[in-house]
C-alpha cells in the first residue's frame, strides 16, 4: 500500500491524466466554484436537496479535515490550470470506529468516465488503512447509480428505506474489490513532471511518499 496521503498519478480509460489528493483547506475556493458548475440532478443526489448551496461553515467543515477521522480526497486533471472532477470524503462514526459515512461527487462532464469509480477506490482504501470496515451512506431511493457504483468496492449488507424516498444503506469495504479499481500507478510525462512537482509543493506535500454536508450520494455512475 502507497505511503498515506502520497498524490497518486493515473489516467482514465479515456487517457486522460489524472491525480488523486488528499482535500486540503486551499481547496475551499475550487469547492465553492465547483458546486456552482454542477447541475440541479447532482446537486440533489450528493445532498439530498436540488437548492442545496454550501453557507461558509459548510465549506469550513467540507475542506478542515484531519485524514483519520474525517478523509477527503479530490481528483483533478493535470492540466494547466487543473480542471476539478471530484471529490470524495467519508466522515468515521462517533459510535462505531470501524464505520464511517461516506460521499462522492463527479462534475457532470466526467460522468461515466471511469473517475467515480477511481475516486471511490482510493477513498476505500485509506479509509481502510485506518482502521474503518464500513461504508454507510444515504441516497435517494432513484439513485441507482451510486449502489452500482460502491458495489465495485465493497458488499452490501443492508439497504432500507429510513423516510420516504432516502434509503440507508451498509457496505463491507472488500481489499480484492477496490484494489481492482485503483488504477494503473504512472510516471507522468517530461511535460507533466513540473507540474505535478508544482502540485505538491503547493500542497506542502513535497517529500512525502452532519448529514447535510456529509450524507452519500453520487452524480456519477463511473
Amino acid at each position: 500500500m502507497r505511503p498515506i496521503l502520497e498524490p497518486y498519478v493515473t489516467r482514465l480509460p479515456d487517457g486522460t491524466w489524472v491525480q488523486i489528493r488528499a482535500l486540503t483547506p486551499e481547496d475551499r475556493d475550487a469547492i465553492r466554484a465547483g458546486l456552482t458548475k454542477l447541475g440541479e440532478r447532482t446537486i440533489h443526489e450528493r445532498f439530498l436537496s436540488p437548492n442545496y448551496r454550501p453557507s461558509e461553515k459548510d465549506l469550513e467543515y467540507l475542506t478542515t479535515l484531519d485524514q483519520h477521522e474525517h478523509i477527503a480526497l479530490a481528483l483533478g486533471t493535470l492540466d494547466d490550470p487543473p480542471v476539478g472532477i471530484g471529490v470524495a470524503r467519508c466522515v468515521r462514526s462517533e459510535l462505531n470506529a470501524d464505520t464511517a459515512e461516506y460521499a462522492i461527487v463527479i462534475s457532470d462532464e466526467f460522468h461515466n468516465r471511469g473517475a467515480g469509480k477511481l475516486l471511490l477506490a482510493h477513498l476505500a482504501e485509506l479509509a481502510y488503512s485506518q482502521g474503518i470496515r464500513y461504508f454507510q451512506g444515504f441516497q435517494l431511493l432513484e439513485n441507482t447509480k451510486i449502489i452500482g457504483l460502491t458495489e465495485r468496492i465493497g458488499t452490501l449488507e443492508k439497504k432500507s428505506l429510513i423516510e420516504p424516498g432516502i434509503v440507508e444503506t451498509r457496505w463491507k469495504l472488500v481489499p480484492e474489490k477496490f484494489s481492482a479499481h485503483l488504477g494503473v500507478p504512472q510516471e507522468p510525462t517530461t511535460r507533466w513532471k513540473s507540474q505535478l512537482r508544482w502540485f505538491a509543493s503547493r500542497l506542502g506535500l513535497s517529500g512525502r511518499s452532519s448529514r447535510s454536508s456529509s450524507s452519500a450520494g453520487s452524480s456519477s455512475a463511473g
